[in-house]
């Protein structure tokens, strides 16, 4: 089987034991071949790695190495370096890669406007922290940038100053929002497991068209969690009346979004599916719950079900995926979306993506107050589910 320029097989499959750049979601080359100036020299914005990055950065220049060599001196300022970069993009590449050989799983978010992507991601990293803690009894170390980055667009505004987040940034308006988070662990029998995650502009997919070419790692992506926000669903809002008033709120038509992205990952050839683990998450699933409150609704007994597992979350109860529980929940997910507004999305998934599973997610656990956190704090529900299943699809 041949092998592309960006280090996959020709049918688009990985080449397993490979590591990733977390930048441009490429193959890196066995050995390593470029290094970045870490003396003196002054950033640059190459072309060429500006194409394949998909957005204009300055970067340090590149250092050639033969025969892998994780050291080198800048043939310019002649100073030492020891920070490898992609061969492709000239993104920073951790030393965790060729140190620990982990497996390196990318995972990109999308989703339309304001289905609440960067909550998702805020609340995210507290939740793989206790996870990975409590069932891996191990620690989650963040690498280059992430702790700031988090810091500065997650963490101070929601926990400190608890305020409701702002979208995500278009490519465009600001190439910092695109950095990824990256984050390693030890899985339960010593393997080293590397997470990395990018968050997509919602109106980036909602204009697709025009900006394919800075969105193609995403084809590159080990999955993708495509969030849905059940207000956008006329159906499901017309239920939700009177239990929740979202007409003031703005976003896009998510599942005009995940059908443009699925075309995109299918290289827009009919019959197509992707290979792409696909992963379509109910948000703000807590006012799906406000249904048994609304006396009348064809849904409100199924809601009611204790047993329901829209209504419990056990995904701290395992390292691994409880793979009865997400098929019960896929089952669950499927029926209620098919039931209020027809088979269409469960039809489109399963003529384009190969792999893919319903899930239904909750960051805040309640409604906001305004633009603050909810009355009663924080409580994420199933935030976990299509992370769980994603990190067991890549093994």
């Amino acid at each position: 089987m041949g092998e592309r320029r960006d280090g996959a097989c020709a049918d688009g499959r990985r080449v397993m034991g490979r590591p990733k750049c977390p930048t441009c979601f490429r193959e890196l080359a066995e050995p390593a071949r470029v290094l970045s100036c870490e003396g003196s020299c002054s950033s640059e914005s190459p072309t060429e790695a500006n194409r394949l990055r998909g957005w204009e950065e300055r970067v340090r220049p590149p250092v050639p190495v033969e025969d892998g060599r994780l050291s080198g001196v800048c043939p310019r300022c002649k100073e030492p370096t020891r920070q490898e970069a992609c061969a492709w993009c000239l993104g920073p590449i951790p030393a965790l890669w060729r140190e620990s050989q982990p497996v390196v799983t990318c995972i990109a978010m999308a989703g339309a406007r304001s289905t609440g992507k960067s909550l998702y991601l805020a609340v995210l990293r507290g939740q793989l922290e206790l996870w990975v803690t409590t069932q891996h009894r191990s620690h989650l170390r963040a690498h280059g940038d992430t702790d700031r980055i988090f810091d500065e667009r997650y963490r101070r505004p929601l926990y400190q100053q608890r305020q409701m987040l702002t979208s995500t940034a278009t490519i465009q308006d600001d190439e910092t929002a695109q950095r990824p988070l990256i984050f390693s662990f030890k899985e339960q029998g010593g393997r080293t497991r590397a997470l990395v995650l990018r968050d997509v502009a919602g109106e980036d997919l909602e204009d697709l068209a025009s900006r394919s070419h800075r969105l193609e790692f995403l084809r590159r992506a080990d999955g993708i969690v495509a969030l849905l926000d059940p207000y956008k669903v006329e159906s499901i809002r017309e239920m939700l009346r009177g239990a929740y008033d979202a007409s003031g709120e703005p976003g896009g038509d998510g599942i005009k979004v995940i059908e443009q992205l699925l075309d995109f990952l299918s290289q827009h050839r009919e019959g197509r599916h992707t290979r792409v683990p696909f992963a379509v998450a109910l948000s703000k699933v807590d006012a799906l719950q406000e249904l048994r409150k609304v006396a009348g609704t064809r849904l409100s007994l199924a809601m009611a079900r204790a047993g329901s597992p829209l209504r419990r979350d056990p995904s701290m109860r395992s390292p691994a995926i409880d793979r009865d529980d997400v098929d019960l929940l896929d089952a669950e997910v499927r029926s209620f979306i098919t039931f209020v507004d027809g088979p269409g999305l469960p039809n489109l998934l399963r003529e384009h993506a190969e792999r893919h599973r319903f899930f239904a997610v909750s960051a805040l656990g309640g409604r906001p107050r305004g633009d603050a956190v909810p009355d009663a704090g924080i409580a994420p529900f199933r935030v976990l589910d299509p992370l769980k299943w994603i990190l067991e699809e890549d093994t």
